[in-house]
């Protein structure tokens, strides 16, 4: 609490800090308030009247609490009415640089090392084809030794011959830039050798080792491009749910196994964010029957992982190993009794708490070694606080010389993992080597075994204690010293840098660059179709630029980075199905583009609104929206953006108007759009796709399927997986229509997977509820129901009011008519048309005489024939007025299946 108010103490004349009980009592007024009153609150006031300009003093007790922390030093003395003798006060000065450290001696509890043996044993048992490996846990709190026990594991794999890799989990993601799935990206460049910070020669060298793996050749150009710096700058490249990251690196890992057995350690897993656990999870089964040992440590096993076939856990040290411990710190086998006893109470059995007790007790002198042993001086004396990691590891750092504490600092700055080539550039110190080396023999920094060239923290803690010790000032200045280091050495590609170099840049105030930067890396996200990673860094940058114009920047350039930047976000949030947050980002572009008379901009918000509010029903803004559009870009001929921008809006306004029932408008619209798209393959791919959905409305299957098949090998071809899953579906519905509800089935499955991949959550909804209706037909009803139901959770989430209706129509079809409706006929009836209802609102035709399709079945169920015979009469004239010929086919199957006469049974 006294760090928070610490850097705002010019802010206010004095503060007056003191602890204690305090007496509140109620007044009634106009307000009801509440006063806190007695000697507590009096030694607070007198102290704050006692304090100088910007000066916080504390009393004698809050300064005995806070020592350990923070640097004092003896203010007056503070004299209260009634007391006969005055209170001393203290000036607080500054915060203690404090850090911590997880590092520590391991000893063994129970039989930890033969546990790990017959774990390492399972990669020699039988034939290379019969090896199997599995998965070993490690769990312990903070310094209870899994470090040190990796570093064992180590020790023991290489004198079997096992290769053994390890990556960390690490908190640092606020300050570093973290790509999307860490931890699997840094385990497969441990096991190919790379560094990707590395000269492009020694990188070229250690991606050569990828031909040695008779790898196909697409898999082997999509591991260049998994890794950040490691390749060629990045691109679009050809997608398939193989060059996923899991499958890439799970079938580098086989083919790695095939040649030795491998130990694969995971660190840390309690920092790692879900997304990456559950990429792990599915690393570790793909991965399961092969000769690699799993190693997965960390203060706690989650449920995400699966369960591990062996789990150490590092307890406290009994009595016994505490003694040894101690025994070997102190260099004697006589310990007394007494300092044994206190020890083993105080650390709680923690190896890194006795280390540290040892540690504090030498250094206040404490202890008295001599031949007859170790003992201590005062036995009646308290020991050293309850062990507080910060508060231990302060002490430590708070010793070292000035130089070794701003190399650390700096490296702090830099992030948990260092690269040294970067941490020596931003020092620009003649003795940065030196400096670097002894931080090394001290174990605050460490090596990184999987890439050398890079430098890692001793712990996680040591880290944050570090970070959190720096000033405003000094931050500010390391984060610039950070940021241009970058620069120098990257200036000629910073493409695998532009996140870690925008963070810097606002960490040095530098906030238009940092924006800048941002929008770079954001867009190279957006171009891999990672797009809820894309418009969270859209919004930092956005973030960026609302300060820097609070701050005082040019705020003409503000507001168009502001412009710009709320466009990109809103594409894509709207993309990933966050209507709400598309919705105002979009709304502000839109704006903003009309102040600043910016055409382009205006034009590309006015389509993506005008998409997103068909996704959401609203016809009419749709419309509004999508002509603006084409007319900012037709208004516009002779620009560079204007053709694109007028394709863009075209095949819009086509799957409007095919969605709205206008046959003919749409067919006219795409054929301008393929006619003005020739040569561009994205464009013309697009166009191809609106034409196969009019064709699939009309039922021309054969030709829909072969338009659907030049579509899907142009997306694969250019690398836009999103046009490739639209595809992909569409095919699916050629075979559904034709009823190879099989085929079908796994055309909407791979669909899902590539859609979930890129988190296209509309997309999603909509593949599960053609599942649905495929599993309906194929008589699986709870699993239709069930698809149905998840798809109208998605919806619900989007705020996409058609996607929720016509997932409502079916459910409540299967509920009626597998007996949950039986008893009340015309409650199930009822739902259903409320829910055809809806879908009229919507403007939905299409899910309409779905609605009534399933309306007439669900009356033929009942014996209500008459009924349904006019429901599907009707319904059969509009689907034909509206020409959806294959809506009025299954009208007319089901019109002609009805028995003659009223009291026919159904």
């Amino acid at each position: 609490r006294l760090k928070t108010l610490f850097p705002y103490t010019t802010l206010f004349r004095s503060l007056g800090v003191h602890t204690g009980e305090i007496s509140v009592g109620r007044r009634a007024g106009r307000r009801l308030r509440y006063l806190a009153h007695g000697d507590t609150m009096k030694l607070c006031r007198r102290l704050c009247m006692e304090g100088d300009l910007g000066e916080v003093l504390v009393s004698d007790l809050v300064a005995r609490l806070a020592r350990r922390r923070w640097h004092l030093a003896r203010g007056p003395r503070v004299r209260l009415r009634g007391s006969a003798e005055p209170v001393q006060s203290w000036r607080l000065l500054r915060p203690r640089r404090r850090v911590e450290t997880a590092g520590g001696r391991w000893m063994p509890r129970k039989a930890e090392l033969d546990q790990l043996r017959a774990a390492l044993a399972s990669l020699e048992e039988g034939p290379p084809e019969a090896v199997q490996g599995g998965l070993l846990a490690v769990v312990g709190s903070a310094g209870a030794g899994k470090s040190r026990l990796l570093r064992e594991r180590g020790t023991l794999a290489r004198r079997r011959g096992v290769g053994a890799f390890a990556v960390r989990g690490l908190p640092y993601q606020d300050e570093q830039g973290q790509l999307p799935l860490r931890v699997v990206r840094e385990l497969g460049a441990a096991i190919l050798g790379l560094d990707p910070a590395a000269p492009r020669e020694e990188r070229a060298q250690a991606l050569a080792r990828l031909d040695q793996l008779e790898r196909e050749p697409v898999e082997r150009a999509a591991l260049r491009r998994l890794f950040p710096g490691a390749g060629d700058r990045p691109g679009p490249a050809k997608r398939s749910p193989r060059t996923r990251p899991v499958p890439l690196v799970a079938r580098l890992i086989a083919a790695v196994a095939a040649t030795q057995p491998l130990s694969l350690a995971v660190e840390d897993t309690q920092y790692i964010d879900p997304p990456t656990l559950r990429a792990l999870a599915a690393l570790l089964e793909a991965t399961r029957g092969l000769p690699v040992l799993w190693w997965i440590s960390g203060r706690a096993l989650g449920p995400t992982l699966p369960p591990p076939d062996w789990c150490i856990r590092l307890e406290r040290l009994d009595r016994g190993l505490v003694a040894r411990l101690c025994a070997e710190l102190l260099g004697t086998d006589q310990l007394d009794p007494l300092l044994l006893r206190r020890i083993d109470r105080a650390s709680e059995g923690n190896p890194l708490f006795v280390e540290s007790l040892i540690s504090a007790l030498r250094r206040e002198g404490r202890l008295e070694l001599d031949a007859a042993g170790a003992r201590l001086r005062d036995p009646r004396g308290p020991l050293p606080a309850p062990p507080d990691l910060e508060a231990l590891v302060a002490e430590r750092v708070d010793r070292l010389d000035p130089a070794l504490k701003g190399m650390l600092q700096l490296a702090a700055v830099v992030g948990g993992t260092v690269p040294l080539a970067l941490l020596r550039e931003a020092s620009q110190l003649d003795q940065g080597g030196a400096l670097i080396d002894e931080l090394l023999e001290r174990g605050l920094l460490v090596v990184d075994v999987a890439r050398p060239s890079h430098l890692l923290f001793g712990s996680p803690l040591v880290w944050t204690v570090v970070h959190r010790s720096l000033l405003a000032r000094e931050r500010r200045a390391a984060h610039g010293a950070v940021a241009r280091a970058i620069e120098r050495l990257h200036g000629a590609d910073l493409s695998a840098h532009w996140d870690r170099l925008s963070r810097h840049c606002a960490g040095a105030g530098r906030l238009l660059d940092a924006a800048r930067n941002a929008r770079r890396a954001g867009t190279l996200l957006a171009h891999q179709q990672l797009l809820e990673s894309a418009a969270d860094t859209f919004e930092r940058a956005l973030g960026w630029v609302l300060q820097a114009r609070a701050e005082g920047e040019d705020e003409e350039a503000c507001a168009v980075a502001e412009t710009v930047l709320s466009l990109e976000a809103g594409a894509s949030r709207a993309m990933a199905g966050q209507a709400r947050s598309a919705e105002r980002h979009l709304q502000l572009a839109l704006e903003g583009a009309t102040e600043l008379w910016m055409p382009e901009v205006e034009g590309r918000a006015q389509l993506e609104l005008g998409d997103l509010y068909r996704a959401l029903g609203r016809t009419e803004l749709c419309r509004a929206h999508l002509d603006g559009a084409l007319e900012s870009a037709r208004t516009h001929p002779g620009e560079d953006w204007s053709l694109a921008l007028e394709l863009d809006a075209l095949e819009s306004l086509g799957e409007h108007l095919l969605q709205s029932g206008e046959n003919d408008d749409a067919r006219r619209i795409f054929g301008q759009a393929r006619a003005r798209s020739a040569g561009d393959p994205v464009h013309t791919a697009r166009a191809q796709l609106g034409l196969a959905n009019l064709l699939l409305r009309t039922g021309d299957m054969d030709d829909a399927r072969a338009l659907l098949e030049e579509a899907r090998a142009a997306a694969r071809a250019v690398g836009d997986r999103i046009l490739e899953g639209r595809a992909v579906n569409n095919i699916g519905i050629v075979h559904h229509s034709a009823g190879a509800y099989d085929q079908a089935l796994a055309c909407f499955q791979e669909s899902r997977r590539i859609r979930e991949s890129l988190g296209y959550r509309r997309g999603v909804a909509v593949n599960l509820h053609n599942i649905g209706d495929t599993r309906a037909r194929m008589g699986e009803r709870a699993l239709a129901w069930a698809a149905f139901n998840e798809s109208r959770s998605l919806a619900r989430e989007m705020r996409w009011r058609q996607g929720v209706v016509m997932n409502e129509l079916w459910l409540a079809w299967l509920e009626a008519d597998t007996g949950a409706g039986a008893d009340e006929p015309e409650r199930a009836t009822g739902r259903l048309r409320s829910a055809i209802e809806r879908a009229r609102a919507v403007a939905d035709d299409e899910t309409v005489l779905t609605g009534r399709w399933l309306l007439g079945r669900l009356l033929a169920a009942q014996g209500r024939l008459g009924a349904a015979r006019a429901e599907l009469g009707a319904a059969r004239r509009e689907a034909l007025a509206l020409d959806a010929q294959v809506l009025a086919r299954d009208l007319g199957r089901a019109l002609d299946g009805l028995p003659a006469g009223e009291g026919a049974p159904p």
